[in-house]
């Protein structure tokens, strides 16, 4: 009985409180659960199963309805982006036809995907869904939990840098680079700079710092230079060349020769894709910005010789 009613006690305080609190709406659900245990144990001085199960449904209800509205609103948006897909090309018969992913795959995904509210960042999350269906199998688990630790904020950096790609290219393999540099790098770009401006100073924006790269390096969607002043570089030997292509770009040049090592060498930036980065950055089919080019044919020139 005295359990009973120190029950009841601490369930009041626990209303008052949360009533005044600054963060009352995050207590609505919880402080309507416990008016009903508060009103049962105030009338019946006991509490019984259908008391407990209208308090729990009170606590269940708002969160399942929060998360269908997401999941269902990341299927309108994957559907809206197939519908352009289709638009975009001429003839639809080309346009792989959706398959639908294994059970399994699904609730694993929309379990994830039910907790994103944010407009932009549920975006993301239907391109996932419409690759899945697209490309059975092509969108792995990792890639999801990878996407789960993400915020609204962290995706938008990374969306950024998925704007800064372009394609590096020596001895016939490729790699897929994000143009990544800092604000003392990118000053030294614009000296003696005769053209536009316009350019770099967008460019600037979707780079982010240094704090900002690193979150998404913790999350093992990028590599990092360990020293600020120090850029990833590809090596390759004398008889060889390096192509760099974006839209708007194709150069192909030769590196600059170091001859502590006796090789050549060509400057990439500061951050490279992880495994999982380059596999979220293909899934997105994230078009560059316009200006890349401008930014990429400034970044050769001052580092090669053609």
């Amino acid at each position: 009985m005295f359990e009973k009613i120190n029950l009841g006690m601490d369930l009041a305080d626990k209303a008052v409180t949360h009533g005044a609190s600054l963060f009352s709406y995050m207590r609505e659900p919880r402080s309507n659960a416990e008016g009903i245990l508060i009103e049962a144990l105030q009338t019946n001085h006991e509490l019984s199963a259908k008391d407990i199960e209208a308090a729990a449904m009170q606590l269940i209800v708002r969160k399942y309805i929060r998360k269908i509205r997401n999941n269902s609103s990341i299927m309108s948006k994957a559907e809206a982006n197939y519908k352009n897909l289709l638009d975009s090309f001429g003839n639809k018969e080309d346009v792989p036809k959706p398959t639908k992913p294994n059970n399994d795959w699904l609730e694993y995904f929309f379990e994830m995907a039910s907790m994103v509210s944010d407009d932009v960042f549920q975006e993301i999350w239907a391109r996932l869904l419409l690759n899945e269906h697209l490309a059975p199998g092509s969108v792995k688990k990792v890639m999801i939990n990878t996407l789960a630790l993400l915020d609204s904020t962290t995706a938008g950096y990374f969306t950024d840098i998925c704007r800064l790609v372009y394609k590096l290219s020596v001895d016939g393999q490729e790699r897929i680079v994000p143009l990544v540099l800092y604000d003392d790098n990118i000053d030294k770009l614009l000296n003696g700079y005769k053209g536009d401006a316009s350019p770099f100073e967008k460019y600037k924006e979707l780079c982010h710092d240094e704090d900002e790269l690193e979150l998404l390096a913790e999350v093992g969607l990028l590599t990092t230079t360990n020293l600020l002043s120090s850029t990833y570089k590809i090596y390759f030997p004398e008889d060889s060349k390096a192509t760099f292509e974006c839209e708007g770009l194709c150069r192909t040049v030769n590196g600059s020769y170091n001859e502590e090592d006796d090789v050549y060498e060509v400057q990439t930036g500061f951050v490279f894709f992880t495994q999982i980065g380059l596999a979220l950055y293909r899934t997105l089919h994230i078009d560059p910005f316009d200006g890349l080019a401008t930014v990429l044919d400034r970044y050769i020139d001052n580092q090669l010789v053609e």
